[in-house]
């Protein structure tokens, strides 16, 4: 999948062009993300991308082990699609050929078993251009934990 940066007009007045072509990814992961085109979600990955999230293990060290064990295992396999997926105060920040974006997340959908879930979590993630494309070489995201209990709060919104 081709995922160079078509970059609407609001984005170039707004960023440099590094910053806008990673808005512009940004914007067709979340929609991908609604949809639940796993395919498409995946092509914003690089092969070897590292990420950190709220499923075990611990780390993921590839792309092939976070798509079945996160979004398989723990999104496409459990959501009734399309789904509620807003990016909160998106901030992109680029030099070069390495860029990060982070911002909070606020989902909401339907399980395939008719339960509502929804979630504000915390993410960031990294960027590198490799071969003329941005991929997705590092992705973390979280939620704070209560200071009592140590439990993750997944709904605490801003």
């Amino acid at each position: 999948m081709d995922t160079e940066a078509i970059v609407p007009e609001f984005f170039k007045e707004h960023s440099s062009q590094a910053e806008a072509e990673i808005r512009a990814l940004e914007y067709e992961l979340a929609k991908a993300v609604r949809e639940g085109d796993l395919r498409k979600i995946m092509s914003f990955y690089n092969n070897d991308v590292r990420a950190f999230d709220m499923m075990p293990p611990s780390e993921f060290i590839n792309k092939s082990s976070y798509q079945k064990e996160a979004w398989e295992e723990c999104f496409t396999d459990v959501f009734d699609f399309p789904v509620e997926f807003e990016q909160h105060d998106l901030r992109v920040h680029a030099d070069g050929d390495v860029a990060y974006s982070h911002c909070l997340i606020h989902m909401k959908g339907m399980t395939i078993d008719g339960q509502l879930l929804e979630a504000w979590t915390r993410n960031t993630t990294g960027w590198q251009k490799i071969g003329g494309h941005w991929m997705i070489v590092h992705e973390h995201n979280s939620v704070p934990l209560d200071k009592e209990n140590g439990v993750g709060l997944m709904s605490l919104a801003p």
